[in-house]
């Protein structure tokens, strides 16, 4: 058996915490199980409660019946393999033993190397119609290509939803993309809000499943634990507010939509945009939600400018496919925490399934989210706060604050509305503040 300990854990101070302390810094995250030829891939941990009461997604996949399988299994071993060199190793005695003095650099080069080599052919894919890529998430190392390639994935589909916008070939099919995700913790990273927040303003809905009060994984938690589900809510609206004023105020990013469509932002309907941000509560008496997700589907009936050969493989129209993997899409994920994923990706015209026998990739990927859909309801209470955010200007802090909460000379019952005002902004600060921890950290 063989134990990884995270970089940050081994130096001062956090050498020095506490085992439930430590896991508040970084844990090794990564899930997937392997036995000769078949590989379980997932997000759960292999506990009692991922077996009885929680709800999880699992894959199972046979090298024997998939190509692209192949790839995989061949990719697990070697993962294992390299991560081992830098671990603890559990004697039969019960102590543990350094299996070999690793540098940082090298285990970055490494993980790097697998990367490059896990991503370098797609002959697989041209036979069994899906494409495969492993994408590890260790920035301690250094290692992002999870963060790099969702982020890259979002922004290319809303480069294409603005050049369909603006194209006067466009289609006017309201089905040209869906974009799903889910997650146990709603706190995603302000980068992935954003190109969230893009598709929206673009037109499209985006639906985000993730568990109520009553499902969330620390919803029978003690102590401080127990304010974690309103916490990462509040994270939620925090990092999507956060977004939504940055697209409004047009602040100008290289290479982002926000900066190459002003002048349809100029119009006063497009501050509706956010209503287009669909959230879905998991349901299930008695069970918690941990399932973790991504689901895309391009239309091909609206195709980007003819790339040149060396660059097919940006082109995303017609493109579909899913994330499964260990990691929450959040801020913890993607800066702290180590996590192992997969993207399979289907391009136009290729039908043979990689997991799920004789069906249609994309049934498949289908019955996958529905199976997770058919649990939860919509979250009309958590939709009508965030969406009233776009029923008002962006706000900046201070200006804010000054203009609300001045004392008014008039008389004492305004001093006292004002002095209430105060009182709950200060409250929403200190509720703000506790959300940017739970953010980073949970």
């Amino acid at each position: 058996m063989f134990l990884y300990q995270m970089p940050q854990l081994r130096e001062f101070p956090f050498s020095y915490l506490p085992g439930q302390l430590k896991e508040v810094v970084a844990v090794y995250h990564c899930k997937f199980c392997v036995a000769d030829s078949r590989v379980i891939l997932t997000g759960a941990n292999f506990g009692e409660e991922y077996f009885s009461t929680r709800q999880d997604r699992y894959w199972l996949v046979d090298q024997r019946e998939s190509e692209s399988a192949r790839g995989i299994v061949g990719f697990l071993r070697e993962f294992v393999e390299v991560m081992s060199e830098d671990c603890y190793r559990l004697s039969g005695d019960g102590s543990l033993h350094r299996t070999s003095d690793v540098t940082a650099s090298s285990m970055r080069e490494k993980l790097l190397a697998l990367i490059s080599r896990s991503h370098g052919g797609d002959s697989d894919s041209e036979a069994s119609g899906v494409t495969c890529f492993p994408l590890i998430q260790h920035k301690s190392l250094r290692v992002t290509s999870e963060e790099d390639t969702i982020l890259s994935l979002m922004r290319r589909m809303s480069a294409l939803l603005l050049q369909s916008r603006t194209s006067s070939t466009a289609s006017s099919s309201e089905d040209m993309m869906q974009v799903k995700f889910s997650t146990p913790y709603t706190n995603f990273s302000s980068q992935l809000s954003e190109k969230i927040l893009d598709v929206c303003y673009l037109g499209h809905s985006v639906s985000i499943l993730g568990p109520n009060a009553t499902s969330h994984g620390f919803a029978s938690a003690k102590g401080l634990k127990s304010l974690i589900p309103l916490l990462h809510v509040e994270a939620f609206t925090t990092a999507m507010k956060a977004a939504y004023d940055k697209i409004c105020t047009k602040i100008p990013e290289e290479n982002d939509v926000t900066s190459a469509n002003n002048n349809l932002r100029d119009k006063p309907e497009h501050h509706y945009f956010y209503e287009q941000l669909e959230h879905y509560t998991f349901q299930r008496s008695g069970w918690t939600f941990h399932a973790k997700g991504f689901w895309f589907d391009v239309s091909s009936k609206v195709t980007s400018s003819a790339p040149s050969n060396s660059d097919k493989k940006a082109d995303v129209s017609g493109l579909s496919g899913s994330y499964i993997g260990s990691s929450n899409f959040g801020e913890r994920s993607w800066n702290r925490d180590l996590e192992l994923g997969f993207l399979f990706l289907q391009r136009p015209h290729q039908t043979r399934d990689v997991s799920a026998g004789r069906d249609d990739f994309k049934a498949f990927l289908t019955r996958d989210y529905d199976l997770l859909r058919s649990q939860c309801e919509k979250d009309l209470t958590l939709n009508q706060r965030i969406a009233s955010f776009s029923h008002h200007p962006p706000s900046h802090s201070s200006k804010f604050f000054n203009q609300t909460h001045s004392y008014d000379s008039q008389g004492p019952q305004n001093n006292l509305l004002s002095l209430n005002n105060l009182k709950a902004s200060l409250h929403q600060r200190m509720i703000g503040l506790l959300a940017r921890l739970v953010k980073s950290y949970l």
